[in-house]
């Protein structure tokens, strides 16, 4: 039997994609949320669980990533590994990987996407980066950050609208869908612009880079 399985694992910078969480739960979806109580307990089970999906079952991923892990909840505001990029490549079924940099996970074994930098937390994503380059981002302050990610959750919410008013749960068209809403919210923001205080060209930058930097794998 084909199945969807969400993990969130929750912490107060991500609590932002609890939206996206929220409507997953509304559709024919396994969802887990994990937190700092219950995290180890859950890991297990839900890793088992995904080693299990067949190849036309689907993961999705909500939270925090990098080059070589997607990650649980904090632990004492450390990192906590959830899945490596050695178990994700073991994994059969397709995916959806909402975290950053979650593109360099995937391989062409699977239907997949995933995604490159996600900025939405203005001192770790922006400030540190400009430590090495300080041109990043230039003219994006917090409160723009703040108003990028409440665009990008409203773009998973339609996206993922869409996908599940559709037949068959194809990966293909979940992309197109992301593709299709970052392109409208680019153009929302050039076309509407909304006053001195939103940085309309600055954000639609952000939507760019995030639209060029997703990446689709098939077999």
């Amino acid at each position: 039997m084909n199945k969807i399985i969400c993990v969130f694992p929750e912490d107060e910078t991500t609590l932002f994609l609890k939206r996206v969480y929220d409507l997953l739960e509304t559709y024919d979806v396994i969802c887990y949320s994990f937190n700092t109580n219950n995290d180890e307990i859950l890991k297990n089970k839900v890793k088992s669980e995904l080693e299990e999906l067949c190849e036309d079952s689907c993961f999705i991923f909500l939270g925090h990533g990098a080059s070589h892990v997607v990650y649980g909840s904090p632990n004492n505001d450390e990192n906590t590994s959830f899945l490596t990029k050695k178990e994700i490549e073991n994994l059969k079924c397709k995916m959806c990987l909402v975290s950053c940099r979650s593109s360099e996970l995937l391989d062409k074994k699977r239907n997949s996407i995933g995604f490159g930098e996600i900025p939405t937390d203005y001192n770790v994503d922006v400030l540190r980066m400009r430590e090495n380059d300080v041109s990043y981002l230039k003219n994006i302050n917090e409160t723009h950050i703040e108003q990028f990610k409440l665009i990008f959750v409203n773009i998973m919410l339609s996206s993922f609208k869409q996908w599940f008013s559709c037949e068959s749960y194809s990966i293909a068209k979940l992309n197109s869908f992301f593709r299709l809403f970052i392109n409208k919210n680019i153009c929302d923001l050039l076309l509407n612009k909304k006053g001195n205080n939103y940085n309309y060209r600055g954000i639609a930058n952000i939507l760019y880079d995030l639209k060029y930097d997703l990446k689709y794998t098939s077999l």
